[in-house]
Order: structure tokens, then C-alpha cells, then sequence
């Protein structure tokens, strides 16, 4: 008889600590929906996180199912030291072996008494600063030790930068294996000590088979079969769209935060093309982001502030009426110089449960979700004559739009639908931690 999830777990006393940078954010959704659906599923599992998000960047959605432990709010330098002499005597040798790989992965240049001052003087660090392992280890000590009071048995990171340097170090300091989960810039762009905390891993997951591929170019040849896909997916039982609607302007809408890699000023660019064409359109960009000002100036620029509105951020709960408002999503991501790119954005999988036509490119994960002329249209990245010319296929034709959003709605109930991602993904981790070959 198979166990359920629940027993198997309790049966092998498996309880998993998830480390995150800051969580949760509003811009990380999927990662909030994850932990609360394995939790629903039976999984036990505790979550730490490096920083607290400020009221603004807080996904006030997520409901905790336990309290947050947040690193940061009770470090002291009381804490830090009593959690080094706590390893330090228990476990003497675990200590001296975890140090010693520490010193022997450093490979910046950052003066570590130079780093403490800084963070014992409360200025802010540098990104470099950030990633140094040695801090990494001074800080990883206090974490371990809650750990270690939680009865943590596995460690797994989300993304693939500090956070994964924290459980490698965890794990090391506690005797535990540990995974990453890895997402998109934190395997695009370079990171301290990306092979070695992927190399160490018991298992990696990520949400594309685009990154996967690229994982296993990262990886020691031995450890590609580690390396597995599972994709957040969305719930498509909460994106169900109510009623199609009757716009007299063509309404565009595009979500996502106001970063270069979503191409929200290809989209701004392209507006003012189809206003060339005389085309009646309203254009809506939900998110905020460091690039707000700079899109502010290029929609005044170019003379489209009656047609393209950014709208900020809106809590999760509030998108599903701009999606309901909508004719057709766009979202022309890129890659940014450094190789930054999303995988497979969420906002896209929402608007085609909507059953929206989407407009996007086709880099990365996005062809795995989105199928050409069936669903709707990829164009080049940064080309903005083609985005706008796809735009006026659509908006010359509903009927058009009416197909490509059934059909899209179809693509989403078959391959990305949360509740058969999320029964999958706790199917791994009960196969893995709690039937281990």
C-alpha cells in the first residue's frame, strides 16, 4: 500500500528548512504559493529568512503557517559568538572542517576586518561584500544553531546566490544535505561560488528545461543527473475568467516589476508605433521597479501619456481585475547585458489562464509555456517594429484574440497547472528524503 505524504514524512522524521534571501515579496509570489502548497500537502517544513521585506516589496497574501525566522532582526554580536562556540565545542571537528573550506573557496579580494567594520558600523555593504563566504560564515553559525534547534533534517535554498551559500554552509555545519532551487538571474548573471554550492548539492531543481540545460553546463559532468525541472505553475482555478469584455478602446496589458529584463520600454516603443498606424489603444503597465522614472520620461517623450499609464504595484490579490479588463498581455522580455533573463514568467501562464492572447519573445523558458500562432506570438527580443506589428494582428481581429486565449487557457491546464506541479514537486521530496537509495 502506498504511504500517504504526511506518514511517509512523519514515519522518517524528515522536517525541511527552506532559506530565502527576503521573504515573502511580492514579486515572488510563486515562491510564496510553493511554500504554502507543500505545506497543505503534508510537507513539514520550517522557513528562514535572511532579511525581512519592507512593507512595500511584502507579499501580504501569504499567510504563515508558522512564524518566520528572520536572520537579521535578532542578530547581535552575543548571538554570533555564542553560536561559534557552540559548533566549535560540540562539534569540534565539523567546525574546524567547515572554517577550512571557507578560507580555502575565498576568492575575492575584500579584507574581512574591513568587512566587519562595516557591518558593525551599520553602513551598507557592497554587493562584493555581500557575497563574500566569509561573512557567509560568520552568519551562518546563528542560522545552523536555530536549525538545529528546529530538528531541521534537510536544508533547501531558493536561488542559487546567498541563500544557497547559507544552507551549503548550514548543512556542513549541522552534518545535513541540503538542494537548491535555482530561478533565473542567480544562474544567468555570476555568483560567489555558483559550481561549488551546485557541485555540493544533494539535488538541484529549477523551473525551466532552459536552465537546466544551462545547469548542467555548470556542474561537474557526474552531477548533471542531479539536476531536475519542476515549474511553479499557477492556480488556474483562481484565473478563471468570468466574462469576456466589450472594450471600445483596445485594452494592452503588461505586468511585471520595472526591470530592463521584462522590455517594458520595447513595449512603450512599440505603442508609439501602433499610434503611428492610428490604432485605438490603452495601454496599462502594472509593477514598479528601479526603472520608473526612466519609462516615465520615455512615455512623455514620446508624447503617449493619454495611451500608456504605469500603473505601480498592486498586491496579488488585486491583478485579477486588470487581467478580467484586458484584450491581450504583452510582455517583450530580453536578455540584459550581464545575461540576465527571466525563465518562464508567471504573469504569462496568468494571462493565458485568463484566456488572453499573449505577445512575448522567445528567449529562454518562454517557448516551453507559450506555442507559436496557437497561443499567441513571439517575436524577436528588442524589436519593437515586430511587437508592434504583432499588436495590430490582434487588435484587428477578436477573433483572433478568442482562439489564442482558448487555446492558451488549454496550454495552462496541461502543463502548468499548480496543483499537479505542487503534487509533483512534494512526490520528489518524499522520494528523495524519505525513500533515499
Amino acid at each position: 500500500m502506498r504511504l500517504s505524504l504526511t506518514s511517509s514524512l512523519k514515519k522518517k522524521t524528515v522536517r525541511i528548512g527552506f532559506i530565502h534571501n527576503a521573504f515573502p515579496l511580492v514579486s515572488e509570489t510563486f515562491i510564496s504559493k510553493e511554500m504554502t502548497g507543500l505545506t497543505q500537502l503534508g510537507l513539514d517544513l520550517e522557513i528562514y529568512s535572511l532579511f525581512r521585506p519592507g512593507d512595500h516589496n511584502r507579499d501580504r497574501s501569504f499567510k504563515e503557517p508558522r512564524p518566520i525566522f528572520y536572520l537579521l532582526d535578532t542578530l547581535r554580536i552575543f548571538h554570533i559568538v555564542k553560536a561559534h562556540l557552540f559548533f566549535l565545542f560540540l562539534f569540534p571537528l565539523r567546525y574546524a572542517a567547515t572554517a577550512i573550506f571557507v578560507l580555502r573557496q575565498h576568492d575575492g579580494d575584500v579584507r574581512f576586518f574591513s568587512l566587519l567594520r562595516s557591518c558593525g558600523s551599520g553602513r551598507e555593504i557592497s554587493k562584493e561584500q555581500r557575497q563574500d563566504i566569509r561573512l557567509h560564515f560568520l552568519l551562518a553559525a546563528p542560522l545552523a544553531l536555530q536549525m538545529h534547534r528546529d530538528r531541521i533534517t534537510f536544508i533547501n535554498s531558493h536561488f542559487a546566490d546567498a541563500a544557497a551559500s547559507f544552507a551549503m554552509l548550514c548543512a556542513r555545519l549541522l552534518d545535513l544535505d541540503y538542494a537548491v532551487t535555482a530561478h533565473a538571474y542567480d544562474i544567468f548573471t555570476q555568483q560567489s561560488q555558483l559550481q561549488t554550492k551546485l557541485n555540493h548539492a544533494k539535488f538541484i531543481l529549477t523551473c525551466t528545461h532552459y536552465n537546466r540545460e544551462i545547469l548542467k553546463q555548470i556542474v561537474q559532468p557526474s552531477d548533471e543527473k542531479k539536476c531536475f525541472v519542476f515549474y511553479h505553475g499557477i492556480d488556474s482555478n483562481r484565473f478563471t475568467r468570468s466574462r469576456h469584455p466589450e472594450n471600445s478602446t483596445f485594452r494592452i496589458l503588461s505586468v511585471g516589476r520595472l526591470v530592463e529584463k521584462k522590455g517594458f520600454h520595447i513595449l512603450i516603443q512599440a505603442c508609439a508605433k501602433l499610434r503611428e498606424l492610428e490604432k485605438n489603444f490603452y495601454c496599462q503597465i502594472v509593477g514598479d521597479g528601479p526603472l520608473l522614472v526612466s519609462l516615465q520620461e520615455l512615455i512623455r517623450n514620446l508624447k503617449l501619456e493619454g495611451s500608456v499609464h504605469l500603473i505601480g504595484s498592486v498586491q496579488p490579490d488585486q491583478i485579477y481585475s486588470y487581467y478580467e479588463q484586458a484584450d491581450i498581455f504583452v510582455l517583450p522580455c530580453v536578455v540584459e547585458k550581464d545575461g540576465n533573463q527571466d525563465g518562464i514568467p508567471n504573469v504569462i501562464a496568468e494571462a493565458m489562464a485568463m484566456e488572453l492572447p499573449v505577445i512575448t519573445t522567445n528567449i529562454s523558458g518562454i517557448p516551453e509555456l507559450m506555442v507559436e500562432n496557437q497561443t499567441g506570438f513571439m517575436t524577436p527580443q528588442r524589436d519593437s517594429e515586430a511587437l508592434a506589428l504583432a499588436m495590430r494582428k490582434l487588435l484587428e481581429s477578436r477573433e483572433l484574440c478568442s482562439t489564442f486565449g482558448r487555446n492558451g487557457r488549454e496550454r495552462v491546464l496541461q502543463v502548468f497547472d499548480s496543483q499537479k506541479c505542487l503534487s509533483d514537486l512534494s512526490a520528489f521530496y518524499r522520494n528523495q528524503l524519505c525513500n533515499p537509495e
